[in-house]
């Protein structure tokens, strides 16, 4: 009797402490995914594509996911999405987290982190072309962008004369201008004053392009997220009280477009 009782406090006696011990083991925290437009240039984005599969290698969105990886514990992959399916693929949680964008380009419920960059929109013009002063004057105008950007404010100055002239990434809308496809781009400033520095295109452009507005792009968090969203907000606020974006746009030369 005394030995099954034994037996029995012993067994008892191990299973609280393997118990004990689960408890006292973090639990693993769950790896998160990081949207990528086909379309973002560089300095956001820089792609290679193998047997069809389009991979991000290197650029701003890389650099953050890899710091946010850090400040959270956990794992981040980049997934590269159609710029149309970004917010889909956020409301749905498919994707946890973009950055680099504004509440208007995206369509759904999502947390966001604001004024993390200051940036801004261009008309941009080949070195040499007439050059444009006012929006007006591109009424009727063939304009170039890349398909599914949002512009709200040139949709709204130009309304029904706006003639928008979509390709499929920012790369294509730089190229068919220099091409003579359009004479006018419209660019965000992010990606002008990182490719009119570049060998391939220094000279090329307008030095003084047509700036249409300033604004401040941000970070989208699905509700969805595999992790708690405000925890990710959090991670992304220290990193900005870090002046790790700061950092990572300085490491391009672009230390102007973070938000002070």
């Amino acid at each position: 009797m005394a030995l099954e009782f034994s037996m029995l406090f012993f067994s008892l006696l191990v299973s609280f402490s393997c118990l004990q011990a689960r408890a006292q083991t973090p639990a693993k925290l769950p790896e998160l995914r990081m949207g990528s437009a086909t379309s973002a240039p560089l300095p956001l984005a820089d792609f290679v594509t193998d047997q069809g599969k389009t991979q991000i290698v290197q650029g701003i969105y890389v650099d953050i996911a890899r710091e946010l990886a850090q400040e959270l514990g956990t794992k981040i992959e980049v997934r590269v999405v159609p710029r149309v399916r970004i917010s889909n693929e956020l409301e749905k949680g498919y994707l946890d987290f973009v950055c680099y964008y504004r509440p208007s380009w995206l369509k759904g419920d999502f947390l966001f982190l604001d004024d993390i960059f200051q940036t801004g929109d261009y008309i941009v013009w080949r070195a040499g072309a007439p050059p444009i002063k006012s929006l007006s004057q591109l009424e009727g105008i063939r304009l170039g962008t890349a398909r599914g950007y949002a512009h709200p404010e040139i949709e709204v100055g130009l309304g029904k004369k706006f003639n928008r002239v979509e390709y499929e990434s920012v790369d294509a809308v730089v190229k068919k201008m220099l091409l003579k496809d359009v004479d006018y781009i419209i660019l965000n400033k992010l990606n002008y004053d990182y490719i009119s520095k570049t060998s391939l295109y220094a000279g090329k452009m307008a030095e003084k392009p047509l700036l249409i507005t300033s604004f401040r792009t941000g970070c989208a968090i699905s509700q969805k997220a595999r992790m708690e969203p405000m925890r990710i907000r959090v991670g992304l606020e220290n990193m900005l009280k870090k002046g790790t974006f700061k950092k990572i746009l300085k490491s391009y030369g672009l230390e102007d477009s973070a938000v002070q």
